[in-house]
């Protein structure tokens, strides 16, 4: 149907309705009202600019989603916005009226164009501008304006920044003064300026910038979008999500629903959806979350965060930053983190529970906060719930429960998980400034208390806190409290300040911590612990108290009934009177300090009333029994020993006091035939012990100890004490001081290590007498008796009829610091004494008397000095040995055990005959004889003949002109003596060293080694005399000769370097035997300068026969000298004209022969041969490495050969097909392990007369 158009012009008022069509209304100025009739309101018509034009789209009720195209009745007013129509007013049928201002500003224009360049001017209110195709110019003007892309065909790209659109209907869209965007249903950019912008993404994988200022961007369509708020408070917004949405800021792969997919860039606030229930997670920043509708779980994370719930059931988390939660209407949950909690509640906001975080709040800085409405005396407060507390216990009323005057209620669990008077939440604000905490809900309760059984607490300040009836448990904490228990079976705890305690009637339970407390337990079997810093006064009452008192000062009195007292490191004053029943003191210190505790007894009880006495299993306790039957028990006051009180002093009210020295002096002076625990005192005692195995310890003092009968223990202690065993196997001390220490009858064992001097009778009986230090005079008597010696100096005494005894020195120190002597009784004469070794020992002698006695003195004698331990034996007669009379007495009963001898001062013929003997020949001119067994002769003074005989001997000489016969064995001969010596190694591989004199040496059979002085040595050698080594103490200077004997022939000698070292030489002899002489050319001039070989036909070789020997043109007709290398890697090389066999061995060898027709074997290693001239011949086996020939002579007719042995090479075509030429080298190839090199040769200077082959 076609528009009708009509002028409106003057004073009118026209009126409009449904079904007059579409209208066109054109007008003049003037004054003019729209009125629209038939009961149609402002709800009824869609108001747009389009294109400049107002239009009015009246809706029909039955189709409200009508395309816009299709409605029947439209207005149309043209040029709106360019023309001053007149009109002043638009009516409508139930009164509302817009002026032709309001319906601009009001925001309820939408601006469409056309498909060309269209240009778009907003209105001062919010415009909504609908971009269309065509490169549209747009001005939003004022108010917060939209332009909106729904309705293009292809993703668009909007900067507000720059102005700029492009892609679908933005394509050269030119936009200012534009506030909001929505983007299109495809993958749009948008991107926002330094403003406040929002920005709406649809379907599609959008990507959304909000640049400066606090933007919101929508990301509720489908698709992954990315968004990124940029500077200032960002906010993605899930409002109008279909379904429900996750949103994680920590770790965006697990966002879902509308957000699944999307990237967040410095976003910082999420709302949710209106009605779902939201997952949604903040990070570590300061996020502020919108749950909204629905049952949401909101997670704040890190930092100071803002968590509103909105309706629904949600829950709410606190993170670790300090934040505020506010969970709206609904029954929502809330759990608190590391930080401080606000939590929000108002009226209408349902039942709300709070979940404490006891792990981390130790400040308890939470609080909650009312809103306007909630008054204190409109709060019902109640406990209630189970559970466990911090310590472990199952509990009642954990929880606290708020319940409003609408019905709705506040639970915080937990809230005394520290215990039933431990409020662990923190305050409670309401509107009119009222502040709950947890003394506001202690004291409701103790102002409040009934004969129940109750739990309550004090406040900060001085409280007095009765719990009437029932089983109490109250605490004052702070300030100077006063706790009355009544009735029950009541625990009652000061904490701090000084506290007035009392238990009343039952068996109650009182603590005193901090401060100076009074805790009385009344009536009933009470309980008291005090660990206080100050002193605390405990009245036990009536009934059998446990008392403890773990610190500080106490003043204690049980009262009447049967008490136990436990102390630790407490000092205590501790009241007992008459009538007070049977009490126990338990003392319970960690060491044996004195801590002056003390016991006042009231008057009636005198100290000759009291019956003392020892108790328990080990004596360690004291029973104390007063006239009326009573009795108090100080337990283990013995505990650091049996005569060591520990617990300080009773006192009587006479004035008498009593201490552990009372205590001992009591039973030291009334000891009996049992056995006892004794002690003197800090001075001069006398204590029996009588019968019994007693224990007696004089402590200070000069003392006098009496075991009596009976198995005693005495210990001296301190001071110059007097000890008698009496009968019986006695233990005796004398500790420090000049002691008599008298084991009396029986197997006795007295200890003497004193500082002083110790005088020790062994009395009868096998006694055992340890001398540690000091001085010692020692008579052991009777019996088999021990003595051992250590570091004390000790005068022995012996008579006939004491027994056989033995001392004992293996425990002795260094011999120079010893002075020890025997001392012999009367009929004991020196030539009716034997001295022999005890069983054959080389290092104990036994004495044996007429009597048949014996003295055995163990490990008496030093083997490596051959001195004694002991300096003399005393005769009665005046007689004295020392070492030299005992040693030639030993002398005489020479054995083929291991004897240990010394020689006198004269010329001594000393046969050790078997055994490893050690013999020291001393002054005189000796001769020692070793014999059989592993022998140690030393020549000492004079010109000495030493044999060592069989065995591994050692022939030691330092002065005189000596002969050292080692004999067989592998002997080690040393001769320091620079006088001429005489040394024979004679069988076996000996070790000879002459490091004085000149010397004359012969190794004799077997390999010896021998090192020489540079010095006039002379050296025999013979064949069969094996493989010797001969090496100076220094470089050589001196001439020095080897002498052959007959058997030996020059013409037999052959002269080498060795292989390993060119400045040693090898002589090499008939029958293989060799002779090394070690640096035996001079390292400057490469000259010998040993000295000479002299043989038994006259010939003697110099020096300069040995170098010709060695470099010269010598005969190549004698026969070849064969050398095999042992080593790993060796080095050999010789001058020698000899034909040479040379085997490499195993390893990465050189070798070097000179003229010669020379056969090398290179064998296992990588090895370098060099065979110098002559008709050289190089052999290989198996497995002869990779190995380098420096000199081959190659050709038809050549004087060099390589030999190979089967598995190498067959034939010389095997070995041409094998080589290949390297630079200048020829490289013979077997497998990757072994290969020859032919160094400067060629593939083409090869001929098969090179080559031969094992078959």
């Amino acid at each position: 149907m076609a528009a009708d158009k009509m002028p409106l012009e003057g004073d009118n008022s026209y009126g409009f309705k449904r079904g007059v069509g579409k209208d066109y209304f054109g007008g003049a100025p003037g004054i003019t009202t729209i009125r629209f009739d038939g009961d149609l309101t402002l709800s009824d018509f869609k108001i747009r600019l389009e294109g400049g034009d107002l239009v009015f789209y009246l809706i029909d009720p039955a189709n409200p989603n009508q395309p816009l195209s299709e409605i029947a009745d439209v207005f149309y007013f043209d040029n709106w916005i360019a023309n001053d129509h007149g009109i002043e007013r638009f009516e409508f049928s139930d009164g509302t009226t817009l002026s032709k201002f309001t319906v601009q500003s009001d925001g309820r224009l939408k601006l469409y164009g056309s498909d060309g360049d269209d240009t778009f001017v907003g209105t001062s209110g919010r415009d909504e501008i609908y971009g269309s195709e065509g490169a549209d110019t747009i001005d939003g003007k004022g108010g917060t304006d939209i332009i909106n892309y729904l309705l293009s065909d292809a993703g668009v790209t909007v900067n507000l920044a720059t102005g700029q659109g492009s892609g679908g209907y933005a394509e050269g869209d030119q936009i200012s003064n534009v506030e909001s965007i929505i983007g299109s249903y495809h993958d749009d950019v948008l991107i926002g300026d330094d403003g406040n912008n929002n920005l709406f993404a649809q379907n599609g994988n959008d990507h959304l910038e909000g640049g400066g200022g606090d933007d919101q961007l929508n990301a509720y369509g489908s698709g992954a979008d990315y968004l990124d708020g940029g500077s200032g408070n960002d906010t993605v917004r899930y409002r109008w999500s279909r379904s429900a949405v996750t949103v994680d800021l920590t770790d965006q792969s697990n966002n879902a629903g509308d957000a699944a997919g999307d990237v967040y860039v410095s976003i910082e606030n999420v709302m949710g959806s209106n009605s779902y229930g939201d997952h949604i997670t903040g990070d570590a920043g300061d996020n502020k979350i919108w749950g909204y509708g629905g049952n949401d779980t909101l997670d704040g994370g890190d930092g100071h965060d803002i968590i509103l719930g909105g309706n629904g059931n949600d829950v709410l988390k606190a993170g670790n930053g300090d934040d505020y939660l506010d969970g709206g209407a609904g029954d929502d949950e809330f759990h608190y983190g590391e930080g401080t909690t606000t939590f929000r509640y108002d009226l209408g906001d349902g039942n709300d529970t709070i979940h404490a975080n006891h792990d981390v709040d130790a400040s308890y800085n939470d609080k909650v906060v009312f809103g306007p409405g909630i008054s204190p005396a409109d709060v019902t407060v109640t406990r209630q719930g189970e559970g466990t507390d911090k310590y472990g216990n199952e509990r009642d009323n954990l929880d606290l429960l708020l319940t409003f005057k609408d019905g709705g209620t506040l639970l915080i669990k937990e809230a005394f998980f520290y215990g039933p008077n431990g409020f662990a939440f923190g305050e409670l604000h309401f509107s009119d400034g009222t502040i709950w905490n947890w003394e506001s809900f202690n004291k409701m309760r103790f102002e409040n208390t009934s004969d129940e059984g109750e739990k309550l607490a004090g406040t900060l300040g001085d409280d007095v806190i009765d719990g009437r009836g029932g089983d109490d448990d109250i605490i004052g904490y702070s300030g100077n409290d006063h706790l009355i228990g009544g009735a029950g079976n009541d625990t009652l705890d000061g904490a701090e300040g000084n506290d007035h305690l009392e238990g009343g009637t039952g068996n109650d339970t009182l603590k005193g911590s901090i401060g100076n407390n009074i805790l009385d337990g009344g009536d009933g079997n009470d309980t008291f612990f005090s660990s206080t810093d100050g002193e605390d006064t405990i009245i036990g009452g009536s009934g059998d108290d446990s008392i403890y008192s773990w610190s500080g000062t106490a003043i204690i009195d049980g009262g009447t009934g049967d008490d136990d007292i436990d102390i630790s490191s407490a000092t205590v004053t501790i009241h007992y009177d008459l009538g007070d029943g049977n009490d126990t003191v338990d003392i319970r210190h960690s060491d044996d300090s004195s801590y002056n505790n003390k016991i006042v007894f009231g008057a009636g009880i005198s100290p000759d009333e009291v019956t003392v006495t020892r108790s328990g299993s080990t004596s360690t306790s004291l029973l104390l029994t007063f006239k009326d039957g009573g009795t108090l028990r100080l337990f283990d006051v013995f505990h650091y020993g049996p005569n060591h009180f520990t617990f300080g002093e009773l006192h009587f009210a006479d004035g008498t006091v009593w201490n552990w020295e009372t205590f001992n002096k009591m039973r030291f002076e009334n000891a009996g035939d049992e056995g006892e625990k004794l002690a003197g005192t800090l001075g001069d005692d006398t204590i029996d012990g009588r019968g019994g195995d007693d224990t007696i310890d004089g402590y200070s003092g000069d003392d006098h100890l009496i075991g009596g009968a009976g198995n005693d223990d005495l210990f001296g202690g301190e001071g110059d004490d007097h000890l008698e065993g009496g009968a019986g196997n006695d233990k005796l001390n004398g500790w420090t001081g000049n002691n008599i220490l008298d084991g009396g009858d029986g197997n006795d064992t007295i200890y003497s290590a004193t500082d002083g001097v110790d005088q020790i009778k062994g009395g009868s009986g096998d006694d055992k007498i340890l001398a540690w230090s000091g001085s010692t005079v020692v008579d052991a008597g009777t019996g088999d008796d021990t003595i051992f010696i250590s570091n004390a100096k000790v005068t022995l005494h012996y008579k006939l009829g004491d027994g056989n005894d033995t001392v004992d020195f293996a425990y002795s120190g260094q011999l120079q610091d010893e002075s020890h002597k025997l001392v012999l009784g009367e009929g004991i004469l020196p030539d009716e004494v034997s001295v022999t070794r005890f069983k054959g020992t080389s290092k104990s002698i036994l004495l044996t008397f007429k009597d048949g006695g014996t003295v055995n003195l163990l490990s008496v004698i030093d083997p490596d000095v051959l001195r004694l331990h002991l300096d003399e034996i005393e005769f009665a007669d005046g007689t004295i040995w020392n070492w030299e009379s005992i040693n030639e007495r030993l002398l005489g009963g020479l054995s083929d055990e291991a004897d240990h001898l010394r020689g006198t001062t004269a010329d001594d013929t000393i046969d050790g005959l078997g055994g490893d003997d050690i013999i020291f020949g001393d002054d005189g001119n000796d001769q020692l004889i070793g014999g059989a067994g592993n022998d140690r002769l030393n020549a000492g003074e004079g010109d000495d003949h030493l044999e060592g005989g069989d065995g591994d001997d050692i022939l030691e000489a330092s002065r005189g002109k000596n002969i050292l016969d080692g004999g067989d064995g592998d002997d080690n001969i040393v001769s320091f003596s620079s006088d001429s010596n005489k040394l024979l190694g004679g069988a076996g591989n000996d070790n000879i060293i002459a490091n004085g004199g000149s010397s004359i040496i012969e190794g004799g059979t077997g390999d010896d080694f021998i090192i020489y002085r540079s010095k006039d040595a002379t050296f025999l050698y013979n064949l069969g005399d094996g493989n010797d080594t001969l090496e100076a103490t220094s470089p050589i200077v001196q001439p020095n000769k080897i002498v052959f004997g007959e058997d030996v022939s020059p013409s037999s000698v052959v002269v080498a370097y060795v292989a390993e070292q060119e400045e040693d030489l090898l002589l090499t002899f008939a029958d293989g035997g060799t002779i090394i002489i070690k640096e035996a050319f001079n390292r400057q001039t490469s000259q010998f300068d040993f000295g000479e070989l002299h043989f038994a036909d006259g010939t003697i070789w110099t020096g300069d026969d040995i170098d010709q020997k060695l470099t010269g043109d010598a005969p190549t007709t004698e026969t070849a000298t064969t050398i095999t290398l042992f080593y790993a890697d060796d080095f050999y090389s010789t001058k020698s004209h000899h034909d040479h066999i040379v085997f490499a061995g195993a390893g990465n060898d050189t070798i070097i022969t000179d003229k010669g027709d020379d056969q090398l074997y290179g064998q296992a290693g990588n090895d370098t041969l060099t065979g110098g001239e002559g008709n050289d011949a190089f052999y290989f086996s198996t497995n002869f490495g990779k190995d380098v020939i420096t000199d081959f002579t190659a050709g038809a007719g050549s004087i060099d050969t390589i030999h190979f042995s089967e598995g190498t090479f067959d034939s010389y075509a095997d070995v041409i097909a094998a080589a290949r030429e390297v630079e200048d080298d020829i490289v013979i190839q077997l497998d990757n392990d072994n290969s020859i090199t032919l160094q400067n040769v060629s593939i083409t200077d090869l001929h098969a007369d090179d080559f031969a082959f094992a078959s």
